[in-house]
């Protein structure tokens, strides 16, 4: 499975895809934002920082999940 460095506390959960049996990680969107903030990162500097590599890249089949709560 694939982490995104840094982000271990936004970590929610993981996934199984029953067919391939691929296990990928879920990711807080909201509480990745919150964890770069909390290692010095502005809140803006946090939002784009994630969207280029986070949102932004596809590693494949283990790509990380992100999840948006409705509060978001």
């Amino acid at each position: 499975m694939i982490k995104f460095k840094d982000l271990d506390e936004a970590i929610i959960g993981t996934t199984e895809n029953c067919v391939t049996q691929t296990k990928r990680y879920i990711y807080d969107y909201q509480k990745c934002v919150d964890t770069l903030i909390s290692k010095g990162d502005t809140e803006q500097d946090a939002i784009d920082w994630i969207e280029y590599n986070v949102l932004g890249v596809y590693l494949g089949k283990e790509t990380p999940i992100i999840l948006w709560s409705k509060n978001d």
